[in-house]
């Protein structure tokens, strides 16, 4: 639980322009979600059932990403990421909070 929390007040202190999170359960973005964080929270899953439950959430939006076979987190989050500059949600240099893994995003084209 301290660790999503966490990841909601850097993304406040830093004034981050989203929170982005790879999850299974529905366990992080309720958290996230309870501290009403002024930043979308960005919800990456395989799972459309997840996606559903989460949607009645305040702030978090999910992302589904398709085709991804893999539990990797970071083909997960490679595949959300590019979903999410795709859909214009984020931009190079915004900055974001990463939550439920490590990843270094400098690696990424169109995220820095």
């Amino acid at each position: 639980m301290a660790l999503y929390l966490s990841e909601g007040f850097t993304a406040i202190i830093l004034k981050a322009k989203a929170i982005v999170t790879v999850c299974k359960t529905e366990k992080a973005p309720t958290i996230l979600s309870s501290i009403r964080p002024p930043q979308p929270v960005y919800v990456i899953t395989k799972s459309e059932e997840l996606a559903r439950r989460i949607n009645i959430l305040w702030g978090v939006i999910p992302i589904v990403i398709e085709g991804v076979k893999e539990d990797s987190y970071n083909v997960q989050l490679d595949k959300g990421l590019e979903k999410l500059t795709s859909m214009g949600y984020i931009k190079k240099g915004d900055i974001i909070v990463l939550g439920g893994g490590s990843y270094h995003l400098e690696q990424k084209d169109g995220v820095k």
